[in-house]
């Protein structure tokens, strides 16, 4: 994890060539931790799921409609993995359970003369697991995303199906329908091939659909909202981007995107030119799961949407450094003000207040050390009391360049900062 923790700071502290980049590397052990969590998460046993009801027109004799369909899916196994041009998915399937509340047949001609059905289901794989494995070829076309389904490797035998029922089956009247209960459970006992093919079908168009959804970003912006933050108000910021390098092999995957950053009702027009990232640094000593790299010009566009109108004004207090004690002192703070000895106040404490009035500039340190901010104004507000009343005094404006080098110190990150600022007043 420590190695983890590093490599992703690396990266965000490393100058890619990309200028509005978003990088993304992920290891074979990565992909490893992203299967557990994804097994133990988000894999849990499906009970009762639900499926919308089902109409099927069988032209031009009659119209089957299925209701009250669930569905409970047990698994066990589920392996991601990286290959050379493909991302390989295993998965091991214990049990399907299908449930079919009921079934109805109803002639086109005829639909008072329909016949219903109850109680059928279906049971795949709880007599012998079913394994299913899947390898999707991935790189970077003309529309984005490129996704083909290269292998699907799935086989329902006979004896990992079983079907039952229909327990009963109505006709006009509330007659028994014992020709259609026959013909129901005989085809719902031989539809085993059908289903095989049908999942089969299913995995080749559902590939395409996962490329297109992953491409949206390029057609449409994502529009995301900022949470209140203290310091900025909620910010609806709009991203829009492609991607411009895929790379898979046995190793790990490598994807690098392009985005532009606007606030939600100005975006600005979508990137035509992809960039090539530079190779990453050096591999770090330890066991390295994932390294997220983000351009600062990236980091830039948002902090110059968020903070486009500056910060809210922050009180700082004594509890948040002691050195505050000493910063609102009306004494010490006499020293520098002279007319606040003369000017009228309450008690021996003023506040103060702090606010970004233009955002900050984020760039990295050489050698991928840290990171320099820059920041153009920050306000430093102070109040004095008056007969009970807080009145402004001065506002103080500071202009300060930061170094942040990020360590890790007993399994702990640490943030050495150093320091340099200018000041001014402002009335």
């Amino acid at each position: 994890m420590k190695a983890f923790v590093l490599a992703s700071l690396a990266a965000l502290s490393a100058a890619p060539a990309f200028a509005h980049g978003l990088k993304v590397e992920l290891t074979r052990p990565g992909f490893a931790l992203v299967s557990d969590v994804a097994r133990r998460e988000f894999l849990g046993n499906l009970t009762d799921a639900t499926v919308p009801d089902l109409e099927l027109n069988i032209a031009p004799f009659a119209t089957v409609r299925a209701q009250g369909i669930s569905y409970t899916v047990k698994l066990s196994r589920l392996d991601v993995y990286p290959g050379d041009g493909e991302l390989g998915v295993d998965l091991q399937i214990d049990d399907i359970q299908v449930n079919v509340g009921s079934l109805r047949f109803e002639a086109y001609e005829w639909p008072f003369l329909g016949t219903t059905c109850y109680g059928m289901g279906v049971d795949i794989g709880k007599a012998d697991p079913l394994p299913v494995a899947l390898a999707m070829g991935a790189g970077i076309g003309p529309e984005g995303i490129d996704l083909n389904l290269r292998r699907l490797d799935f086989s329902l035998l006979r004896d990992q199906y079983r079907s039952t029922g229909p327990s009963d089956c109505r006709g006009p009247f509330n007659i028994e329908d014992y020709l259609t209960r026959y013909v129901a459970g005989a085809v719902l006992s031989h539809a085993r091939p059908f289903i095989e093919a049908g999942v089969k079908l299913g995995a080749r168009a559902i590939v395409p659909k996962v490329a297109s959804t992953l491409n949206a970003l390029t057609v449409k912006p994502l529009v995301i909202t900022t949470p209140d933050l203290i310091v900025t108000k909620p910010t609806s910021l709009s991203l829009q981007g492609r991607p411009t390098v895929l790379n898979l092999t046995d190793d790990g995957l490598e994807l690098s995107l392009d985005l532009t950053v606007a606030a939600a009702e100005t975006l600005d027009t979508p990137l035509l030119t992809p960039h090539a990232p530079e190779p990453s640094a050096g591999a770090l000593v330890g066991q390295r799961y994932a390294t997220f790299g983000v351009e600062p010009a990236l980091v830039n566009e948002v902090l110059a949407v968020v903070l486009a109108d500056g910060s809210r004004r922050i009180p700082l207090t004594p509890a948040m450094n002691p050195m505050i004690e000493q910063l609102t002192d009306r004494e010490s703070l006499a020293a520098f003000w002279p007319d606040l000895e003369k000017t009228q106040s309450t008690g021996d404490k003023l506040k103060l207040f702090a606010r970004i009035v233009k955002a900050p500039v984020l760039s990295a340190l050489p050698g991928g050390q840290g990171w320099h901010v820059a920041i153009p104004d920050l306000e430093l507000h102070f109040q004095l009391n008056r007969d009970g009343n807080w009145i402004d005094y001065v506002d103080l404006h500071v202009k300060a360049e930061l170094d942040a080098a990020p360590t890790l110190q007993n399994g702990r990150l640490a943030l050495h900062l150093v320091a340099q600022a200018d000041a001014w007043h402002g009335l």
